[in-house]
């Protein structure tokens, strides 16, 4: 079961959902987009994504659940019982529709780190959804959380999702040799981070 090592004092939870929905509410809207915490509302979506074989990376560490009653299971222990992670929902600021996902995975408060992961639907894709919810998401990070550096893992063969980072101002800090098997092969991953001095100067 994912709760055997996620469980939680019913008060450390209530104090760890206050935090989580009141940071939340210091979230910015972007012009294009803006984030919705994950939700029960929003397990149908994570099924459809998780099925798409392009979204696989984004899946990567979580190659989990398929079935509605995984899905409860994982949002209960992993999602609301993790305090180092964060999952978000992309909205359209137009007609409130869900159209991908960001999380923040081990957030490292002593470092203060934290890995992006984003994923966006195909048809939305290119039309500035992606880096508008990245920035509004940027803002979160490094001017209410007071982070000092995001990082990404991205496959090196990725070169749209390579490009993307990039244009976002991630910078390649190192390659990672065959770190990943998919199908059937070993793939290197590159390692890119953005810092709170760069976003700065990169969107202000």
């Amino acid at each position: 079961m994912y709760t055997d090592k996620l469980i939680l004092s019913q008060v450390d939870r209530i104090k760890f959902l206050l935090f989580y929905f009141l940071e939340v509410g210091l979230l910015k809207e972007g012009k294009k987009t803006k984030l919705i915490p994950f939700g029960r509302e929003h397990f149908h979506k994570w099924i459809e994504w998780h099925k798409d074989p392009e979204n696989i990376e984004f899946f990567r560490n979580f190659n989990f659940p398929l079935s509605a009653d995984e899905i409860e299971v994982f949002y209960t222990g992993f999602v609301l019982g993790h305090f180092d992670k964060k999952f978000f929902v992309i909205h359209t600021v137009k007609d409130n529709k869900p159209i991908g996902m960001i999380h923040l995975f081990d957030l490292n408060w002593q470092a203060r780190k934290v890995e992006l992961g984003i994923l966006v639907e195909k048809e939305h894709r290119s039309k500035g959804h992606a880096f508008d919810a990245l920035l509004v998401m940027g803002d979160y990070v490094f001017n209410r959380l007071n982070l000092n550096k995001v990082y990404i893992r991205v496959l090196e063969s990725n070169k749209t999702l390579v490009r993307f980072c990039k244009k976002g101002g991630f910078k390649i800090e190192g390659i990672l040799k065959e770190e990943v098997y998919q199908n059937g092969g070993f793939h290197n991953q590159l390692y890119l981070a953005l810092f709170q001095s760069e976003f700065k100067k990169f969107y202000q």
